[in-house]
């Protein structure tokens, strides 16, 4: 078993392979997300204020899921994607009546879209770990500019910024640089979840010098040179 081998690579079927299609959690949530949601009155009510009703797909989705224990935290463009999985149906003269919390006609949240294809799920790519990485004023006065330039070195087209004196542009340009690689499928990462990490290792290796997590990230670097989609990484914990 070698250092750079991709196991979750070679446990697919070679059509997975060829195509390197992205395995994202987002589906599997999309999957368990019931395919009609019938509203009620107490739904309305439950997501309004004393001084306006409202009611919209994300909050209706929100509450499912914490409902089913889900714990996992969600960038916002990915709550946006799977808010277009779904639209409202309406049947009937729809209306809420206050005094009897009584709700005519019927509402329907719906599923329209069973799966998030690749193109969808390309710009989330990373995303958690992105928002992950922060902003400057997250990391304290002490930042190490040292730390900071070796993650602009393994990222790659990051020459000039590794002459900046500011850590802020730095931080700036390393969340830059990550969004890039994930948008242009530059490190051919085709699973979410480890797209994921990469920005959890940046952030861990600039606060604590982490030495696992920098191995991690230069390992996935050195993996984009086989020509090959990546899955997975043999970790260092």
């Amino acid at each position: 078993m070698g250092v750079f081998d991709d196991h979750k690579l070679e446990q697919l079927d070679w059509m997975t392979q060829m195509t390197e299609t992205i395995d994202s959690d987002l589906n599997a949530i999309l999957a368990r997300l019931p395919d009609r949601v019938v509203i009620s009155a107490e739904d309305i009510i439950e997501n309004s204020s004393s001084s306006y009703l409202s009611l919209s797909v994300r909050q209706v989705l929100q509450n499912i899921l914490k409902k089913s224990g889900h714990k996992t935290t969600l960038a916002w463009e990915e709550e946006r994607c799977l808010d277009k999985c779904f639209a409202f149906e309406l049947v009937g003269d729809v209306e809420l009546d206050l005094r009897c919390d009584r709700l005519s006609g019927k509402v329907t949240l719906v599923k329209v879209v069973q799966t998030l294809s690749d193109e969808e799920l390309l710009p989330l790519m990373g995303r958690r770990g992105i928002d992950a990485v922060g902003r400057i004023r997250d990391y304290g006065t002490d930042v190490s500019i040292e730390r900071l330039n070796e993650i602009l070195d393994i990222l790659g087209n990051c020459s000039e910024d590794m002459k900046n004196r500011s850590a802020k542009k730095k931080l700036q340009r390393i969340k830059g640089r990550l969004e890039e690689i994930f948008k242009t499928n530059e490190w051919r990462i085709r699973d979410m979840a480890l797209a994921d990490k990469v920005g959890h290792w940046v952030r861990s290796y600039i606060v604590s010098g982490c030495l696992s997590d920098l191995v991690n990230l230069t390992k996935l670097k050195v993996m984009t040179h086989n020509n090959m989609p990546i899955y997975s990484v043999k970790e260092e914990q």
